[in-house]
């Protein structure tokens, strides 16, 4: 099934404002794939790099039972190219917590004193 892309773009453009509000649960479920689930869908953005085409950022809607329901990817100098890219960004972000690991990791660094804990053996 096609959906126009004028339907797609707008919900990734929201997608993306909610996400830096932290506002989204995104999952990791595979790999670098990231979802979020939703009562009767779910949306998945991942990096696609084969090994014949050019490299994507794609969104996979998904219907209840985890099938596709479209998939639109887009090629870097692609119009889209930014917008998935930086919701990719964001929800690895959001699902891996990597923000929060490096600002703990900097204040660990700003403290003074010895840090890290003692070794366990």
């Amino acid at each position: 099934m096609l959906i126009p892309i004028d339907r797609i773009r707008p919900l990734a453009n929201s997608l993306l404002a909610r996400t830096k509000e932290n506002q989204v649960n995104w999952h990791q479920v595979e790999g670098a794939v990231f979802r979020v689930s939703l009562q009767n869908a779910s949306l998945d953005v991942y990096f696609s790099s084969p090994e014949y085409e050019a490299d994507q950022y794609v969104l996979d809607i998904l219907n209840a039972s985890l099938e596709s329901v479209t998939r639109w990817g887009v090629s870097q100098g692609e119009p889209d190219w930014p917008l998935l890219r930086d919701l990719f960004l964001e929800a690895q972000r959001c699902a891996t917590k990597w923000d929060q690991v490096l600002g703990s990791i900097e204040k660990s660094l700003d403290s003074t004193g010895p840090i890290g804990n003692a070794a366990p053996f």
